[in-house]
């Protein structure tokens, strides 16, 4: 556990020094909210949820997403190519702790991007919901950022170093387009209605506004986050395996 720990803290110290992870998970998303909130009057109500209220949730969104697939895809890529896995076998850390560890700072790292993202909106604007509902939307979006977090893994693992971070970013844009973030997909054309739908994000920054409006969540919204994360959860899995199994 002490090892673990350890493990964590400077996985957390090296991502935090990473002038990336600041851009994309900070910076960007409180970015996009402070121009698009004034675009449009907070109280303006899209599919039922006040403007400010959805805006608030993609940036969250937009943060963890990020840190998932820009930063520790690339963190991961360079450190396999860097022969960093190698070096760990031939070390008292295990390379299963260091997996580990990579994945708890992330998820700690996300718990912080929801916290700031949110605070900038309560403080600018305010949101019009309970703290109770605003901590189980913060804790909602905290979980299902695992999504991001093994896509990173997968990419980071599969993808080479010198390709790891366009690719991460192109998944990223990609995502930001048609997962839904800033426009609903009804105001959109229809094959881009479909793709929205059939995306993880655009459930991720729905089921709230639903459950919070409507009262009735989209079943099949939940199927489609938990699909992904089994999908992905295989793969990164297999991505290790094939990594380590190549550099034996």
């Amino acid at each position: 556990m002490n090892t673990l720990i350890t493990q964590c803290k400077c996985e957390l110290i090296r991502t935090v020094r990473n002038k990336r992870f600041v851009i994309f998970t900070i910076v960007f998303p409180i970015l996009f909210y402070f121009i698009l909130i004034n675009q449009v009057n907070g109280d303006v109500k899209i599919d039922g949820v006040p403007w400010k209220l959805k805006l608030m949730i993609s940036c969250a969104a937009i943060g963890v997403m990020g840190s998932g697939l820009n930063t520790l895809s690339n963190r991961l890529s360079m450190d396999f190519s860097q022969g960093w896995i190698k070096l760990i076998k031939v070390s008292p850390l295990s390379p299963s702790i260091y997996m580990i560890s990579n994945v708890v700072s992330q998820l700690f790292l996300n718990f912080l991007i929801v916290f700031i993202v949110f605070g900038v909106a309560c403080v600018y604007q305010g949101i019009g919901i309970s703290f109770a509902q605003l901590i189980i939307i913060g804790l909602w979006i905290w979980v299902t950022s695992i999504v991001s977090i093994l896509a990173g893994i997968v990419i980071g693992s599969l993808v080479p170093s010198d390709s790891a971070q366009v690719v991460g970013t192109g998944i990223f844009m990609i995502l930001l387009f048609l997962g839904g973030l800033f426009q609903p997909p009804n105001l959109s054309i229809e094959f881009i209605k479909v793709i929205s739908k059939a995306l993880p994000m655009y459930y991720i920054v729905d089921i709230p506004g639903d459950i919070l409006f409507h009262h009735k969540p989209k079943i099949y919204g939940f199927l489609i986050i938990l699909v992904y994360t089994v999908v992905l959860s295989v793969l990164s899995i297999f991505a290790i395996i094939k990594k380590q199994v190549g550099r034996s």
